[in-house]
């Protein structure tokens, strides 16, 4: 571990700030016993601080894991608050409807040119991410309380 920390030393890299928890790992035991340990941390140097001033990490929530990932957000002003928006997942069942891949092709295609790819690129992933919300809700509003529906008969 000690040569680790000297070829970072000799590297002239800084740690990029944390927001929010500063641990990345538990051991998930309760009282005393808890641990909790910073076991990841990413690295820039001037040139790259220079390109993402405002870059930070975020720690996200551990899954089903002991180990929480961490998120490199190097354009904050673009991304959405991550605290206030729950996740979005794109469902497999999606894959096998027509309108679903059409819809995502429309995203793309009226995503307006940008100053860099990587502003195309966030701004096309919000506006996919918010077409297909409201697409799933429209399309699959009634599944539910079909399939409860169904299982009530079935008893």
């Amino acid at each position: 571990m000690e040569n680790f920390r000297c070829a970072i030393e000799d590297s002239d890299v800084n740690e990029i700030p944390f927001d929010g928890d500063y641990f990345t790992w538990s051991d998930r035991r309760e009282g005393s016993q808890f641990v909790k340990e910073k076991l990841d941390k990413a690295l820039g140097n001037l040139s790259w601080f220079n390109s993402f001033a405002d870059c930070s990490i975020t720690t996200l929530s551990a899954q089903s894991s002991d180990h929480c990932p961490i998120l490199l957000n190097i354009a904050p002003h673009l991304a959405p608050d991550m605290k206030t928006q729950s996740s979005f997942q794109y469902e497999a069942k999606w894959d096998s409807r027509d309108d679903c891949a059409s819809l995502i092709k429309q995203a793309w295609d009226t995503n307006p040119s940008q100053d860099s790819k990587l502003q195309e690129t966030t701004i096309g992933l919000i506006k996919c991410k918010e077409q297909l919300q409201q697409w799933s809700r429209n399309t699959f509003k009634n599944q539910k309380k079909l399939i409860t529906s169904k299982l009530n008969k079935l008893k």
